[in-house]
């Protein structure tokens, strides 16, 4: 049941709706906030979190918030939030396919707990149902063996994502050097 565990803890980190990177391995937190939607492209902690959904409540349409020498900027420039998103375009399409796969993986799951609660009902009692237990294991295997297709291809999903990740992230990074340098970036709004 570990490994069940874990799958379903992959698939719920699949469902994710922010994409997190480790902003300490790639320079300062930024994010790209899609008015209206309630996905987030973004690197940082929890306290930038915080600050983007602030900041979403107060700034209309989309924005790139980033901070640069610990200064805080947002971005509303079109040319700059279309070459953001569409850098961005193949994580989100691949987000959308574990989504697909987590709630296949979530619908599997749900099967292997019942089995489980069927299992631990024919060990009850000082004689357990030898015979049932048997047939429950074997239900449990066939049950399991597309959770664990699932598991792989949620894996090779997720490798793929991470290099999607990263070359967005080389992107959206050298269109913030970019707006710093043509004057589009403005100081963000005190939160």
């Amino acid at each position: 049941m570990s490994s069940l565990k874990q799958l379903i803890a992959v698939a719920g980190l699949a469902l994710a709706t922010v994409i997190p990177t480790h902003a300490a391995d790639r320079g300062e937190p930024y994010a790209l906030v899609r008015d209206g939607e309630r996905g987030t492209s973004m690197t940082g902690d929890s306290v930038d979190w915080s600050t983007i959904k602030t900041l979403r409540k107060r700034i209309s349409g989309d924005f790139l918030w980033f901070r640069d020498g610990g200064k805080p900027y947002i971005v509303q420039d079109a040319g700059v939030l279309a070459r953001a998103r569409k850098a961005w375009e193949p994580v989100d399409k691949l987000g959308k396919e574990m989504d697909v796969r987590g709630r296949e993986m979530d619908k599997h799951g749900k099967v292997m707990d019942a089995l489980g609660k069927d299992m631990e009902r024919a060990a009850a009692g000082t004689k357990p149902d030898e015979a049932k237990m048997h047939a429950l294991e074997r239900r449990m295997n066939d049950a399991g063996k597309p959770m664990d297709a699932l598991g792989k291809q949620m894996d090779a999903l997720g490798k793929r994502m991470d290099a999607e990740s990263r070359t967005a992230d080389k992107t959206v990074r050298a269109l913030i050097r970019e707006a710093l340098d043509k004057g589009l970036a403005q100081p963000a709004p005190q939160v």
